[in-house]
């Protein structure tokens, strides 16, 4: 058995080794985190799984470098997929597209186990976009829970601060029905901040929930990404779903102010403008209130009942 094209352990160097030989020609042949994962993937093809299994239990995801332990992840959700649900998985990988690459090749991943496979998207993609990927891909196959595992698994510390706010818009975006997601991507193109150009319909109409969360991100920018998102959601009735990535984002003590503009069961402020500060942003949501029949405020939209606007200005810590 081969493994992200290197040549097979000779069966001469394996026909007398003891234990103690075999790991140790594994890590001199893989290198110590990959070595785990071919181990685990020998075992599960040897119909050994519950080994396999108990390895990847104590194996945790810790024990490896930031890249590998992405990998790691991506290769425990694969391996414990039937190898039906695998083919699946595979043939969706070849057929979509993220952020404008090209899909893998077909070859590349007809004959591929699932080491090859972590290893292909991670290659492909890099480590915090190929986490996501992933997890998009096992949506679109029917494969929800597992899905949600590896995202619920991801979210704490793997991700690097850039990414983990696109992650988390993602991970808001993939759990909204088809039709929330329709709503939210309608909504998203009618919007209008500061001046800057809604996104265009057409650049949204076939978008899964990754490329909608890049593209949030290539918009408007890290920070304002997410508060656009939150106001999108507020303004498509998806009131709780916004709530919670409010909460998700903001320390409690910080988002008072947000909850408060955006009418989410609390007493509006007197004053019209509050600041919240947070990660090196100041975050200025400021003029009136509009006296709209859904209660939609906070950004410039193409409705008129709208004329809050929302200013970011970075400063230096």
């Amino acid at each position: 058995m081969t493994f992200r094209g290197k040549a097979a352990i000779p069966p001469k160097q394996l026909e007398e080794a003891h234990c103690y030989d075999t790991a140790a020609c594994l890590i001199q042949s893989y290198g110590q985190d990959n070595a785990l994962m071919v181990t685990i993937q020998v075992l599960c093809e040897a119909d050994l799984k519950d080994d396999a299994k108990r390895i990847m239990e104590e194996t945790s995801s810790h024990l490896y470098t930031l890249i590998k332990r992405g990998q790691f992840i991506i290769f425990r959700a694969l391996i414990n997929l039937s190898g039906e649900d695998l083919k699946r998985f595979k043939d969706k990988l070849v057929m979509v597209t993220f952020s404008g690459k090209e899909a893998i090749s077909p070859e590349q991943l007809e004959e591929a186990h699932c080491y090859d496979t972590a290893a292909c998207l991670i290659q492909r993609y890099k480590k915090d976009d190929a986490l996501m990927l992933t997890s998009q891909a096992l949506y679109e196959v029917g494969l929800k829970e597992t899905a949600k595992r590896l995202m619920e698994e991801t979210y704490s510390y793997v991700y690097s601060d850039v990414k983990r706010r696109q992650f988390i818009m993602f991970r808001t975006l993939i759990n909204l029905s088809d039709e929330d997601l329709k709503r939210f991507k309608d909504k998203l193109t009618t919007l209008k901040i500061r001046g800057k150009t809604a996104i265009p319909r057409k650049q949204l109409e076939e978008a899964h929930c990754y490329d909608t969360a890049a593209c949030l991100r290539q918009s408007y920018g890290e920070e304002e990404a997410l508060m656009v998102t939150i106001q999108v959601l507020y303004e498509a009735n998806l009131k709780d779903t916004a709530m919670r990535l409010m909460k998700e984002t903001y320390s409690d003590r910080k988002i008072g102010t947000i909850i408060s503009n955006l009418k989410l069961g609390v007493t509006l402020p007197t004053k019209s403008s509050t600041s919240i500060h947070r990660q090196g942003m100041d975050c200025k949501l400021c003029g009136e209130v509009g006296d709209s029949r859904d209660g939609s405020h906070g950004f410039s939209s193409q409705s008129k009942t709208s004329n809050v606007r929302f200013e970011v200005k970075t400063f230096s810590l």
